[in-house]
């Protein structure tokens, strides 16, 4: 375990810029007025992130090496100029000898119009291929828009991101609920 914290520790500078490249495309100011009701796609990159608060290693469920509660602060862009700004990002990683990753945490990205709020989750193969999954709600201007994203790449590796921003609810498979009985049976 003392190599796969070593190699986490001496990651996270660079994973935290890939997450948070990945989990968090920075929204900005489009005034609401000019916000139109349908989806866009969105394509950007994370820069400049620093580690504030470095966070707590540990071993962690099955023998695992942990870092948790690390927080980072990065800037975000994007070819949509409402996904600019600055991020606050929460980072925690599990990993296994052998085996691989997980990392998730808590992501708020802000600008002058508003804020979006949400959790993204990533997990990191043995030889270091990463996918990354993010989900914000927007307040202010954004009020009643979601941003949805995912990325895919090399662990520690500069990467483009791609997400979707539309008017609406995220979608309802973020949120864990009871697998239906019903869909169970028609499967058998």
């Amino acid at each position: 375990m003392r190599s796969i914290r070593g190699a986490w520790s001496r990651a996270r500078a660079f994973s935290s810029l890939a997450i948070a490249a990945g989990a968090l495309i920075a929204v900005t100011a489009v005034p609401a007025a000019a916000q139109v009701d349908t989806a866009s796609a969105v394509n950007g990159a994370i820069r400049d992130c620093l580690v504030i608060v470095v966070g707590t290693d540990d071993t962690g469920p099955g023998a695992s090496a942990t870092t948790t509660d690390q927080v980072w602060k990065c800037q975000g862009e994007a070819d949509d100029e409402r996904l600019n700004g600055d991020i606050d990002l929460v980072y925690n990683i599990a990993g296994w000898s052998g085996t691989g990753a997980i990392q998730w945490g808590y992501a708020r990205i802000s600008n002058d119009q508003g804020t979006w709020n949400g959790t993204w989750s990533s997990n990191i193969q043995e030889g270091g291929e990463q996918l990354i999954l993010g989900w914000y709600e927007g307040t202010g201007a954004y009020e009643g828009w979601s941003y949805v994203e995912t990325q895919h790449g090399q662990y520690q590796q500069p990467r483009e991101t791609f997400g979707i921003v539309y008017p609406g609810p995220l979608p309802p498979t973020v949120v864990i609920a009871p697998f239906p009985v019903a869909a169970t049976e028609a499967a058998e």
